[in-house]
C-alpha cells in the first residue's frame, strides 16, 4: 500500500495545487465578468473587455488541460523508472520496460481526446460560442489525426512486444498490450461524434460537413486497416500488409461509391476513385513482389469483381449522377 501511495504522490504536489488555485481564480474572474455583463449589458468597465473575453478563457482552458497532462506524463515516467531491472551485480547493467512509454503515449492521447470531448459538450450545451466552436473543431481534427498516426502506431508496438516474448525476458506482458486499443477506440469515436454535433449545431457550413465526412471515413478506414493488421499478426499470417489490405481498401472504395451515389455527394465518389487508384498502385508496385500464385489470383479476382461492380453502378445510376445538384 505504501508503494502505491508513493506512486500517486506526484498528483498532489505543489505544482498541482498551484494550478488548481490558478484555475479557481480565473474561473471566478470569468464568473464575475458574466455576472456584470448580464446586469449592465457591458463588461467594458476598465477597457479590458478583450482581455477578459479572449485571453482569460484561453489561459484557463490551456492550464486546465496541461495540469493533468503533465501529471499523467510524470506518473508514467515514474513507472518507467521504477521498472529498472539490474541483470548483473558486476557491470550493473539495467533494463527498462519500454512498453510503459508506449502506454504513456496512448493514455496522453486518450486524455487529450477526453478533454476535447468535454470542452465540446460544454460549449454546445452551455456556452454556444462560435469562435470557440471553430477552434475546438479543428483541434479535434488534429487530435484524431494524432490518435491515428501516433496512437495506433504505439498500440502496434505493444502488440509486437506482447507476441515476441524473446524481446522482453525481464518483464511480463499482459493482455492489456492488446486490449488497450479497445479502450482507446471509444474516445476517438466520441471525438468524431462531436464533429458531427458541431456541423449540425454551431458550424453548419457545407465545408465543415465535408471536413467531417472526410475525417470520419479516413478514421474508419485507418482503424479497420489497423485492426486487420492486428488480428492477422496475432493469427500469424504472412500476408498482413499485402493481400488483406488490398481487398479491404478496394471494398471500402466500392462502399464510398455506393454512399456517394445514394447521398449525391460527388466528393465521396472522387475519394473512392482516389482510394481505388492507390490500391491498384500498391498492388502493382508492392504486393506482387512477394505474393505467391494463389494470393495473386485472389487479389486480382477480388479487385476485378470490384471494378465490375463499380462500372455496373455507374451505368445503372448515370441518370441520377447527371441530375445531381451541386451542394
Amino acid at each position: 500500500i505504501d508503494e502505491r501511495i508513493q506512486r500517486f504522490v506526484p498528483l498532489f504536489n505543489i505544482h498541482f495545487l498551484s494550478s488548481l488555485i490558478f484555475i479557481g481564480a480565473f474561473s471566478y474572474i470569468l464568473f464575475i465578468d458574466r455576472k456584470i455583463s448580464r446586469q449592465s449589458g457591458s463588461s467594458d468597465l476598465y477597457g479590458l473587455d478583450h482581455v477578459v473575453k479572449y485571453i482569460v478563457p484561453c489561459m484557463l482552458i490551456c492550464v486546465s488541460y496541461f495540469i493533468l497532462y503533465f501529471e499523467i506524463s510524470h506518473l508514467w515516467d515514474q513507472y518507467y523508472v521504477d521498472s529498472a531491472t539490474v541483470t548483473s551485480r558486476v557491470d550493473r547493467q539495467s533494463f527498462f520496460n519500454t512498453d510503459l512509454l508506449d502506454f504513456k503515449r496512448v493514455w496522453l492521447i486518450n486524455y487529450s481526446l477526453f478533454f476535447i470531448i468535454i470542452l465540446s459538450v460544454f460549449n454546445i450545451r452551455k456556452l454556444k460560442n462560435t469562435t470557440l466552436a471553430q477552434i475546438n473543431f479543428w483541434l479535434t481534427c488534429v487530435a484524431i489525426f494524432i490518435f491515428l498516426a501516433s496512437g495506433l502506431y504505439s498500440m502496434g508496438d505493444l502488440r509486437e512486444s506482447y507476441l515476441d516474448k524473446s524481446t522482453s525476458p525481464y518483464f511480463t506482458r499482459s493482455f492489456m498490450n492488446i486490449g488497450i486499443r479497445y479502450i482507446s477506440y471509444p474516445f476517438a469515436a466520441a471525438a468524431i461524434y462531436t464533429l458531427f454535433w458541431y456541423s449540425r449545431s454551431l458550424l453548419r457550413g457545407n465545408e465543415n460537413k465535408i471536413a467531417v465526412d472526410m475525417v470520419f471515413h479516413i478514421s474508419v478506414l485507418w482503424i479497420l486497416s489497423s485492426e486487420l493488421i492486428n488480428w492477422m499478426d496475432i493469427l500469424g499470417s504472412a500476408q498482413t500488409y499485402k493481400l488483406g489490405l488490398s481487398i479491404l481498401w478496394g471494398a471500402y472504395s466500392l462502399m464510398l461509391i455506393l454512399l456517394g451515389i445514394y447521398r449525391r455527394k460527388k466528393y465521396l465518389r472522387f475519394c473512392a476513385f482516389f482510394l481505388f487508384a492507390a490500391t491498384l498502385g500498391k498492388l502493382f508496385l508492392y504486393d506482387l513482389s512477394d505474393l505467391d500464385t494463389i494470393a495473386k489470383t485472389i487479389v486480382f479476382v477480388s479487385l476485378g469483381l470490384l471494378l465490375l461492380a463499380i462500372s455496373f453502378l455507374y451505368n445503372k445510376y448515370k441518370d441520377r449522377i447527371a441530375d445531381e445538384t451541386p451542394n
